[in-house]
């Protein structure tokens, strides 16, 4: 095999296993000499990882198996008779054949009944290994609710997604459902039709909030509390279920405070998917806080996929409205607790930067500014989020409530307020709630309103924090 880049599947073995040829000044074969054949790059298996050059100077490695991941993997051949040299063997591996089909993005989502979705419905084929399939045909249904979607055939790209046109959604109220579908194999979307809702106070729209230690749910304008579980930070999810902090971690409870149990042990500023089947969360590894998802159902053996980076304190993660990104903040840019807000694809393979407050800003210390809890508005284009001065670390005694666009630029200052914001969009993208001052402006702490154009707000619940809505 010459050290050359050659295509295998997954999983197999490649047609020709590694062999380097030993020889002398004069180009004569050498007999006799050990060689060490290793993997450098991807994972795989060889039958023997050492071999003795023969007499025409050849030393051969096992059975090269590819390893379970597409892309490139390489063998490495080395000598301690030939210091200094090396030969690199390259396999390209290429995917199985089509395995599963699941939901990658728009699953959950909620829109007024009779209108479209915000966000196309994506779905995710891969192999036996979980590796992208591209050129999967995948067809689009409604199966209920009465709405509309376009039925020609999407072919999957090739991260292996395949998205739908926005779906029509009929006028009944209540759950309406797609089936995206193909050679045998289906997944089912579900979207919810709400009635318009234009005010804070309406029949279906909920949040849930922090007062003394204990954790609420209530009307939108916070009336007709129920207390549900002692705890933090809780986060609802669209199919009707709480995650919160408590002392050693993350749980999740149904809505009426039920069923309440440990998920990511140790974690923090839980995060829901869309599709309410996976959570990210802060979590302390190796003595730096590192962003991780998690699977909230026990019984899917998916391991938790690491989204931050693996140094620094990273923290508040959210995710975007389609599922398709998270966006978190991390101090690792700069120095301890000047927080930037970058946003991560969903695997943890890509990470961009969007806010610049510390090495962006042309003004000189203490005037650096750190961005701190975003939250993404409903149709994905916009964040809230909490800034202030860097130099002011934890406690943000001068902080401010701005919107940006979701690329970073644009951003624009609605409210001044006092220590932590957690801005929190309602579902139908009109307003925004945030900690701050109660309404005498003293010390006493409040969820506020305010629309995004900063031109209403006022106190909605006093002597509370951390508002998060009902999807």
């Amino acid at each position: 095999m010459s050290p050359t880049t050659v295509v295998a599947v997954v999983g197999t073995a490649v047609s020709e296993a590694p062999a380097v040829r030993v020889a002398d000044q004069n180009g004569s074969p050498v007999a006799g000499v050990q060689v060490t054949f290793a993997a450098s790059q991807g994972a795989g298996a060889l039958a023997s990882s050492e071999a003795l050059t023969d007499a025409n100077g050849v030393a051969r490695a096992g059975g090269w198996i590819v390893g379970q991941s597409a892309g490139r993997h390489q063998i490495t051949a080395r000598s301690a008779a030939v210091a200094g040299k090396s030969v690199v063997f390259s396999v390209m591996g290429i995917a199985r054949s089509l395995k599963s089909i699941i939901r990658y993005a728009g699953d959950r989502q909620r829109a007024v009944a009779g209108t479209t979705t915000r966000f196309p419905l994506a779905v995710f084929a891969s192999d036996t290994f979980g590796n992208p399939v591209a050129g999967v045909r995948i067809s689009f249904t409604v199966v209920s609710g009465g709405g509309t979607i376009d039925r020609a055939p999407i072919a999957t790209n090739a991260d292996g997604v395949a998205s739908s046109s926005l779906l029509q959604l009929g006028s009944a109220m209540g759950d309406q459902q797609v089936e995206a579908f193909t050679d045998g194999l289906r997944t089912t979307f579900t979207v919810s039709a709400r009635q318009p809702c234009l005010i804070l106070r309406c029949t279906d729209a909920r949040l849930a909030f922090v007062r003394d230690g204990d954790i609420y749910a209530a009307a939108a304008d916070g009336s007709n509390p129920v207390r549900l579980a002692r705890g933090s930070e809780p986060a609802w999810s669209s199919d009707g279920r709480i995650a919160f902090s408590y002392a050693d971690g993350v749980y999740v409870m149904n809505e009426d405070g039920s069923n309440v149990r440990l998920i990511a042990p140790g974690g923090s500023s839980p995060a829901w998917s869309p599709d309410a089947e996976r959570l990210a969360v802060a979590t302390e590894r190796n003595g730096q806080q590192v962003i991780e998802v998690v699977t909230v159902d026990a019984t899917i053996a998916r391991p938790a996929v690491r989204l931050s980076f693996d140094r620094g304190w990273n923290a508040w993660p959210t995710f975007s409205p389609d599922g398709s990104r998270v966006a978190f903040v991390t101090d690792w840019t700069a120095f301890d607790f000047a927080y930037e807000v970058f946003v991560a694809d969903r695997e943890g393979k890509s990470r961009e930067q969007l806010t610049n407050g510390f090495f962006g800003n042309q003004a000189t210390w203490p005037n650096y500014l750190r961005y701190d809890q975003p939250a993404w508005s409903p149709d994905g284009t916009r964040m809230a989020l909490m800034r202030c001065p860097a130099w002011q670390y934890t406690n943000c005694g001068d902080s401010a409530l701005v919107v940006m666009n979701a690329d970073g630029t644009g951003t624009v200052f609605l409210a001044a307020t006092v220590g932590r914001v957690r801005p929190a969009w309602s579902s139908n993208g009109r307003w925004i709630t945030f900690d701050g001052p109660g309404a005498d402006r003293g010390s006493s702490s409040a969820i506020r309103f305010i629309s995004p154009d900063g031109r209403e707000q006022g106190v909605l619940i006093p002597n509370a924090h951390s508002a998060t809505w009902r999807p």
